[in-house]
């Protein structure tokens, strides 16, 4: 008993003496600490750089929309500018707005840059990238369309007839993807784009200037020479 005793003291003394003060513990508390932390922000500064890349594509993509829904709405547009101002017949407006299309100033660049700005969102972004693309092909597929109506007179009326309810069904399509591409870039962005689409659609100045110049006769040889 007397051994069993002693034993349990010595090994009892011998935990006591082992035991790590808590100041001890500081040092190695601090290099888990700096380790975590260092992981933290090496992590925080692959976000931002990936963040940054990807706003930056997202405002390309931002840009390029309002540019595909500004020519999708003008030509239309100026066709009823000009339609206001003179005695303009449905067939010769299909044709005006042929001639229109390339009257107004190309972007021959737009197609490439916008696929290149939705190629770097869909990296960051699957679903918004999907949804982005081939948005950019709506109007040379109507300029196309267009142009083919032209070739049957009876097809006129039955073509202009659908490219108001093509262009009534696209355009909300289009303004909701500029209002989510908007708010993925930030709230500022987001709050421009709103006025931008509550704004009365603005016909560019040069082709504005050439329509408010047409007399009559013009605007008729317009269609004519299209012919």
């Amino acid at each position: 008993r007397c051994l069993s005793d002693w034993s349990s003291d010595v090994c009892s003394s011998d935990l006591v003496q082992n035991k790590m003060p808590p100041k001890d513990w500081l040092p190695l508390i601090g290099v888990v600490v700096g380790a975590v932390l260092g992981w933290v922000f090496n992590q925080l500064a692959q976000w931002l750089v990936v963040r940054r890349d990807e706003k930056r594509a997202i405002g390309r993509a931002v840009a390029d929309l309002l540019e595909i829904r500004l020519r999708l709405l003008v030509i239309p547009k100026a066709v009823e500018v000009l339609s206001k101002k003179f005695s303009i017949r449905l067939q010769d407006q299909a044709v005006l707005k042929v001639v229109l299309t390339q009257l107004f100033p190309t972007d021959d660049d737009l197609g490439k840059r916008y696929g290149e700005a939705v190629t770097l969102v869909a990296a960051a972004n699957p679903i918004l990238g999907f949804r982005l693309r081939s948005q950019d092909i709506v109007s040379p597929l109507l300029h196309q369309m267009r142009t083919i109506a032209l070739s049957d007179s009876a097809g006129v009326s039955l073509f202009s007839q659908f490219e108001e309810k093509f262009i009534g069904h696209l355009k909300p399509h289009l303004e909701g993807l500029i209002r989510q591409t908007a708010w993925a870039h930030g709230v500022v962005t987001w709050v421009r784009a709103l006025r931008i689409l509550r704004r009365p659609l603005e016909i560019p100045d040069t082709l504005m200037e050439s329509l408010t110049t047409l007399q009559p006769g013009q605007a008729r040889g317009l269609g004519d020479g299209a012919k």
